[in-house]
């Protein structure tokens, strides 16, 4: 397959582009936190945010509202703004991830929790400190090649 544009999704509603990367930063402290201590509720705790940022419900992520607060400690006057759909597409994938990383570990198999946690923490640093969403690129390759856009006629 030809990638010659990658392409996301898109609302029109806005999010400082602050926001996502610090949320990023949160998910790679938590899941840390599980890597080195092993306890499931951890990646339990983000399989709960991952669900409420993932069907559109931020205000009630405890980690959306840390990663807000942030953003405005910390970079107050931000006027850069981005869409919001990317990051609803991303937070979906995380909780895919997050949830197989439960099921895994309840399962007693815990080596492939432990690889897709890791995982997890790659994606997660790509977008806190590159700005790389692999969201985008799982999108344009796996999820846009099944729509097409047909004009209205």
């Amino acid at each position: 397959m030809n990638v010659d544009k990658i392409v996301c999704p898109i609302s029109g509603k806005r999010v400082s582009v602050n926001v996502p990367r610090l949320n990023a930063l949160v998910v790679i402290g938590f899941t840390a936190a599980y890597l080195l201590s092993n306890e499931v509720w951890i990646i339990g705790f983000l399989v709960l945010d991952f669900t409420l940022r993932g069907c559109g419900l931020e205000k009630f992520s405890l980690v959306a509202r840390l990663s807000n607060y942030m953003d405005k400690i910390v970079f107050p006057g931000n006027k850069n703004m981005i869409d919001v759909s990317p990051k609803i597409f991303a937070a979906r994938l995380g909780l895919m991830v997050t949830f197989f990383v439960v099921a895994f570990h309840l399962m007693g198999i815990g080596q492939i929790a432990q690889i897709l946690a890791s995982m997890l923490v790659l994606f997660a640093f790509l977008e806190c400190f590159l700005n790389f969403c692999v969201g985008c690129w799982v999108f344009t390759l796996f999820v846009k090649p099944f729509y097409s856009v047909e004009p209205l006629e």
